[in-house]
């Protein structure tokens, strides 16, 4: 099977749903919670400035992985969980969660660098600071 890379960046709000889902699907857990801090471009943001976004990037992702991701956030395809058995979630938050990702993979439309920082910036974002050390 072929390696996709892909980066996935989801609200916020949607993190620990989309943990959950990821966690559903056999990819680990706190997969977004642990994922990187993303805010809106702003040269004043530092290490203490709110996350708006989260990011996952998963560089040994699959291009059937990778085609379930963009289906799952056209809201057109959602793994066969038990999501009544599933604590913490619905089927409903479930779809709703995976429909606020945006996936951007190197078999996908993407911005001409594969780099987070260019697909960051091309939507506006930027990651929170690390504290300064």
């Amino acid at each position: 099977m072929a390696q996709v890379p892909c980066i996935i960046i989801v609200p916020e709000a949607q993190a620990d749903k989309l943990s959950i889902v990821f966690q559903a699907m056999g990819r680990g857990p706190n997969s977004f919670t642990q994922g990187r801090k993303v805010c809106a471009k702003d040269p004043s943001a530092t290490f203490e400035t709110p996350p708006t976004h989260r990011l996952m990037q998963d560089m040994s992702a699959t291009s059937e992985l990778e085609a379930m991701w963009r289906l799952m956030a056209a809201g057109d395809a959602m793994p066969q969980v038990n999501w009544g058995d599933t604590p913490g979630i619905t089927e409903g938050s479930a779809i709703a969660a995976a429909q606020s990702m945006s996936v951007f993979s190197v078999a996908g439309p993407m911005q001409t660098a594969w780099n987070a920082e260019a697909i960051l910036a091309g939507q506006g974002l930027q990651f929170v600071p690390d504290p300064e050390i």
